[in-house]
């Protein structure tokens, strides 16, 4: 199945600004700060994937046996933008764009495009400017997008390395927690980062810290166990939230590890995903996309564990979302994952069926995505695999 993975970071629509009153004020002792991660050092269903994002240059010699992954987001306000005061763009009163504010803007508008290289290249140029402007706030969040951009690409091992200088400069800041969220955040991608590196001790850790810590923190106003608020007023608040989505992120990049671990975690990997997809329907609403594409991968997930019932529930409870919405970036992947699973369930007549809506949004795609709100979901490169798979699937010979 096509899985759809992400981290929805709201730097997209943030900027770098001069440093502000910062909202974290309680100081370590930073010689005795540690963290226990940060050292230096074939699925029958598509995916659809801030992962699940695979390298493509190293993981696809396979394209009938191997998922493709898309990005997925969680709309969370990215917590290094707080610790370090930079302000929402849509501010009135904020000055006109610096060169410095522009070249970092388009940087990460081309990391949104899955340009990599060139959004690599621009935010070198943005790093350079702050440089010279000796401006350490800005170096830190570069460094932090260019971070971003290596994990979205899947070069983790860069990825790692500068997540980790993002750390040491955070960790020497007066407002610097050892639980602040900005370090959360970046414990969580390092930890998927591991992970995919096959370094399971340290990834299991870091999740580990991720989880307990957010569920320390969100304890007060939601119930873990039964996946509820403990208030609705909380819905209310922008804080809460944010740590919320920030432990419903945790959850969902747990269970994308523990699936990659053993078919054996599988059970394990549902738990997680399920506790990621109640987070979301509070943080986000039973309908954003989010939404979706966590009922997609749970329906993955179910797929691989031969439930193919199930699947098709939640695949059909996306779809009819999805429709509503004219989401039409996202529902040739719903339709194809719901394909897969007919075939597999021996109904080649519907995965046909399915296979020829696929076609139908995808050979009336503009090369640019349609749908702003969801920003380019699939590649040009990654539609045309979607129209192959199609015809294999209309010629009877596996595609899945």
């Amino acid at each position: 199945m096509l899985r759809i993975q992400t981290i929805r970071r709201l730097s997209q629509l943030l900027i770098v600004n001069y440093p502000r009153s910062l909202c974290l004020t309680t100081t370590i002792n930073y010689s005795s700060f540690k963290f226990p991660l940060f050292q230096k050092q074939t699925r029958s269903t598509l995916a659809i994937v801030h992962d699940r994002q695979s390298n493509e240059d190293n993981n696809n010699n396979d394209d009938n046996q191997k998922p493709k992954h898309f990005q997925l987001r969680w709309d969370l306000i990215t917590s290094i933008l707080v610790l370090l005061g930079i302000e929402d763009s849509s501010s009135d009163d904020r000055p006109k764009d610096s060169p410095l504010i522009l070249a970092i803007k388009r940087g990460i508008l081309a990391k949104q495009r899955k340009q990599h290289h060139y959004a690599e290249m621009l935010l070198h140029t943005a790093l350079k400017m702050a440089q010279d402007l000796s401006y350490t706030d800005a170096e830190t969040y570069i460094f932090d997008v260019m971070a971003d951009n290596y994990f979205e690409k899947g070069d983790y091992k860069r990825a790692i390395d500068l997540y980790l200088e993002v750390l040491t400069r955070l960790s020497k800041r007066e407002d610097f927690t050892q639980d602040c969220e900005a370090l959360i955040e970046i414990s969580i991608k390092l930890s998927y980062c591991y992970g995919q590196l096959n370094q399971p001790d340290s990834a299991e850790k870091g999740f580990q810290f991720s989880i307990d810590t957010q569920l320390i923190r969100t304890d007060t106003f939601f119930d873990d166990r039964n996946g509820e608020l403990r208030s609705i007023e909380w819905l209310n608040n922008d804080e809460q939230r944010n740590s919320l989505a920030l432990l419903g992120m945790a959850y969902d990049y747990y269970s994308k590890h523990l699936e990659k671990l053993s078919s054996k975690l599988l059970d394990r990997a549902l738990i997680y995903r399920t506790k990621a997809l109640k987070i979301s329907i509070i943080v986000n609403g039973n309908e954003h996309q989010q939404t979706l594409i966590l009922e997609n991968d749970i329906a993955d997930l179910y797929a691989r564990m031969e439930k193919f019932n199930h699947a098709k529930r939640y695949l059909r409870n996306a779809i009819d979302k999805a429709q509503e919405m004219q989401l039409i970036d996202l529902l040739p992947i719903l339709y194809m994952n719901l394909a897969s699973i007919y075939c597999q369930n021996n109904r080649p007549d519907l995965a046909k069926k399915y296979c020829h809506q696929t076609m139908d949004i995808v050979s009336k795609w503009p090369k640019q995505s349609s749908n702003d709100k969801f920003e380019q979901l699939l590649t040009e490169k990654e539609r045309t695999k979607l129209m192959e798979k199609c015809e294999l699937c209309l010629n009877g010979q596996r595609f899945y």
